[in-house]
C-alpha cells in the first residue's frame, strides 16, 4: 500500500474524468481544482483528454435529460427554460461556447439544447469546442502558476 500521494497519481485521471463528467452534469461541483491539481502530478496531455471526456460526457448526460425530460432527476421549470431558450434564438449555437465559463447556470443550457432538439452532432462539436478552450486556458494557468511558485 502506497501513500495518499502514491495513491492519488496512480487513479487521479480517472477521478478527474468523474469530476469533470459531474461537473457538466447537473451536479454543481467545479471541475477547475481537479484539472490543476492533475496538471501538477500527470502529463497535460492525459489531463486535457481525461478532463475533455468526462466534460464532453456530462454535457451529453443533459443533453439526453433534455430530450427525455426526466422529472424524477431534475426538477424542470418551463419559465427558466423559456429564458434560456430565449438566449439560444438570440445567440445560436455560440451559447455552447460560452457554456464552460458560466458556474452553475451554464450547465443548464445543455439540458436546453435537448429540450429544443439541437442536432446532437452540432451540439456534441460546439460544446466540445468551448469545454477544451476552457480545459485548456485552466490547464495554461495551472502551469504557469507552478512555474511561477516554484511548485
Amino acid at each position: 500500500m502506497g501513500t495518499f500521494e502514491d495513491i492519488f497519481i496512480k487513479y487521479e485521471l480517472i477521478g478527474l474524468l468523474l469530476g469533470c463528467f459531474a461537473s457538466s452534469s447537473i451536479l454543481p461541483i467545479p471541475s477547475e481544482p481537479l484539472i490543476i491539481i492533475s496538471t501538477k502530478f500527470q502529463p497535460v496531455i492525459y489531463v486535457f483528454v481525461f478532463a475533455l471526456i468526462g466534460s464532453v460526457g456530462g454535457a451529453m448526460l443533459n443533453y439526453a435529460i433534455g430530450i427525455k425530460g426526466i422529472k424524477w432527476l431534475v426538477k424542470r421549470e418551463s419559465e427558466k427554460e423559456k429564458k434560456l431558450e430565449m438566449w439560444f434564438s438570440k445567440y445560436g449555437i455560440f451559447v455552447l461556447l460560452a457554456v464552460p465559463w458560466i458556474p452553475f447556470v451554464g450547465d443548464l443550457f445543455t439540458i436546453v439544447a435537448g429540450s429544443l432538439k439541437m442536432d446532437l452532432k452540432k451540439f456534441i462539436l460546439w460544446i466540445t469546442i468551448g469545454k477544451a478552450i476552457k480545459i485548456s486556458v485552466v490547464i495554461y494557468a495551472a502551469m504557469a502558476g507552478i512555474k511561477f511558485f516554484g511548485m
